[in-house]
């Protein structure tokens, strides 16, 4: 089995030999929706094993966060 790097080193050399913008912008799709749909499984996992900051939480991180860049 091909590794990972060597894999992405090949489909790297073959994207370069693209010639239409309309392939280009069907393999950019792709590329988003595939870079959606693992981050969405990477979501639904973290909330599965409650790896996960409550709103409020948050939302005090933020405020804490604003003031402290704001005062420097």
């Amino acid at each position: 089995m091909m590794e990972l790097s060597e894999r992405k080193l090949r489909l790297i050399e073959r994207l370069m030999r693209v010639r239409s913008q309309a392939v280009l912008e069907q393999l950019d799709e792709l590329l988003i929706r595939a870079e959606m749909e693992s981050r969405a499984e990477e979501s639904l996992k973290a909330i599965d094993t409650n790896d996960v900051v409550a709103l409020d939480d948050f939302t005090q991180n933020n405020q804490s966060w604003l003031k402290k860049r704001a005062s420097k």
